[in-house]
């Protein structure tokens, strides 16, 4: 399959699943945008870079960058606010705040790995929803307020700094 149809299936996968969620989404004109998709809900609005991965070795990687012929460019959490990442094999989908990208890749565990290590690894089961923490759109000099994350036990809060929400 071509590279320009991978994305279009994953991106229609996501869009189809925000909207089954009660997502409303928005698709940018035009092809000079930093991200694929906005969603919205409550009058809040998410920028979402969509990424078709398929799986090897138990782990999902992600490139957190967009690459053309001319150059490589990384995406900031200023850009875009998720990264939703289309396992192609399961047709599941991943929702990485931008504010957990490091670097210009990632790695997403589907199983435990063979030597079982489970310090600093991220497993795709914490990013399955697409949270409320979305609705803020974190941003840096603002009033802090306590948000749940993806990831996170559901006792576990992490202060951000974050508009109030409406």
């Amino acid at each position: 399959m071509h590279k320009k149809t991978k994305g279009s299936v994953a991106e229609l996968a996501v869009a189809s699943r925000l909207m089954r969620d009660g997502w409303h989404v928005l698709v940018p004109y035009g092809e000079n945008t930093r991200y694929d998709l906005v969603a919205e809900r409550a009058g809040k609005f998410i920028r979402i870079q969509v990424k078709y991965v398929t799986p090897k070795n138990g782990t999902l990687c992600v490139n957190c960058r967009s690459s053309n012929n001319w150059s490589v460019l990384p995406y900031t959490a200023e850009e875009i606010d998720v990264i939703a990442v289309y396992d192609a094999s399961s047709e599941s989908i991943y929702y990485v705040p931008a504010a957990d990208m490091r670097g210009s890749a990632m790695k997403l565990r589907l199983e435990p790995a063979r030597n079982h290590q489970k310090a600093k690894i991220r497993f795709a089961s914490q990013f399955i929803e697409l949270s409320e923490i979305a609705l803020g759109r974190c941003r840096s000099g603002q009033s802090e307020q306590s948000v749940k994350l993806p990831g996170l036990r559901p006792t576990e809060v992490r202060t951000l700094p974050c508009p109030p929400l409406h």
